[in-house]
């Protein structure tokens, strides 16, 4: 009877169904070395034990202890986007899973854990109806934001997106991060708060704020794009009292004009 060698072996860890596709790429790196060299170093050849001990362990295991895992993580499955990474990371820890059971490491328990919260039935639902609630309800909105990161640096290809491209409609999951965080939250606050300078305000800069309102102007628009989260970011659009061009200056750069009395 010929002799099983350590090549032998690799082999056919490499190819057991019983292996995570990580453990089987260690065991292929191990059999490529043995090919190589025609031996392994003693802390190799320590692993081909394991290897096997790990596969035949996971052959012998009792189906019932991984088929809950794996029926949650194939429902999660069908409510996630079927391109993204999420539809990958839950391939691979289902294939992992139907492999080595339910030994999912604690990182991996976390992302799942999170992944099935963010896509819980219902929300599968409203992403279903998601391009009709955008266009009805967030449309606005997202251009106020797209205007903001397009200066700021942030959300560069989702924010041109929606600035050219009218009927352009940002995944779900996208638009809620770029819209709920506190950079947005004070771009927004700051559009809709009322303007301290109505239409038709005469407003004078603010010393060292601006080189462009020396001699005042008038408010023309408060409803301008704002691209800074600073105290007092709302824009205006205004036409100075000695120039025929309009500038755009923010509400914290100007002040109220009055004109001195004559006598």
């Amino acid at each position: 009877m010929a002799r099983v060698t350590l090549g032998d072996r690799l082999e056919v860890l490499v190819s057991s169904p019983h292996l995570s596709n990580r453990d089987r790429v260690f065991a292929a790196s191990l059999l490529a070395h043995y090919q190589k060299r025609r031996s392994l170093t003693s802390g190799r050849r320590q692993w081909v034990d394991r290897l096997e001990a790990m596969a035949e362990e996971i052959k012998n295991r009792d189906p019932s202890e991984y088929d809950a895992l794996v029926a949650d993580i194939e429902d999660v499955m069908t409510r996630v986007e079927s391109n993204g990474w999420s539809a990958d990371f839950l391939a691979s820890i289902r294939d992992q899973a139907k492999r080595v059971g339910a030994r999912l490491s604690p990182r991996q328990q976390e992302i799942f854990e999170k992944i099935k919260s963010e896509n819980t039935p219902e929300m599968a639902q409203r992403r279903e109806r998601w391009t009709e609630e955008y266009r009805a309800e967030h449309k606005a909105t997202a251009h106020i934001l797209a205007s903001y990161y397009l200066n700021s640096g942030y959300w560069l290809d989702m924010a041109r997106s929606i600035i050219d491209d009218d009927n352009y409609v940002p995944p779900m999951d996208k638009f809620q991060k770029m819209s709920d965080n506190k950079y947005a939250a004070k771009v927004l606050a700051a559009w809709r708060a009322d303007p301290r300078y109505p239409v038709g305000t005469s407003v004078i800069e603010r010393p060292g704020k601006t080189n462009r309102l020396k001699k005042g102007g008038m408010v023309l628009s408060t409803t301008e794009r704002i691209i800074s989260t600073a105290a007092g970011c709302k824009r205006y659009l205004v036409l100075p009292y000695d120039s025929t061009e309009p500038v755009l200056v923010e509400e914290r750069c100007v002040k109220l004009f009055r004109r001195p009395k004559t006598s």
